[in-house]
């Protein structure tokens, strides 16, 4: 199987899922996960270059290039600055052998982001 013939929406799928114990401001980076890689490709010369094979082609696959406009468009959503780090933390964390926290770490940073 191709895994990376179609877009399957992760985003979307990982919010949808998240969505009922957090709140927007976790939820819309994550929805705009996707985009957010876009928006880097289209707006930093360098970012596109950086990528793996694969996550060129996932990225030819999920829309490519943004226009002008749509870029325009995505600066002024109140989300998409925590997009893009998002997406470069995502990025990161693709680093063979890159030392990083425990999952335990991050435990009480969770639980304060649930609903209240």
């Amino acid at each position: 199987i191709d895994f990376l013939a179609e877009d399957r929406n992760h985003e979307a799928a990982g919010g949808d899922l998240l969505e009922r114990w957090f709140p927007a401001e976790v939820i819309e980076p994550i929805r705009l996960h996707v985009v957010a890689k876009r928006y880097l490709c289209s707006s930093e010369q360098d970012y596109y270059e950086q990528l793996s094979d694969a996550s060129k082609r996932s990225f030819e696959v999920q829309g490519g290039m943004l226009s002008a406009e749509e870029q325009a468009e995505l600066a002024s959503n109140e989300h998409i600055e925590t997009a893009v780090e998002l997406r470069r933390i995502d990025d990161e964390g693709k680093i063979q052998d890159k030392s990083t926290r425990a999952i335990e770490e991050f435990a009480e940073i969770v639980a304060r982001c649930f609903h209240k």
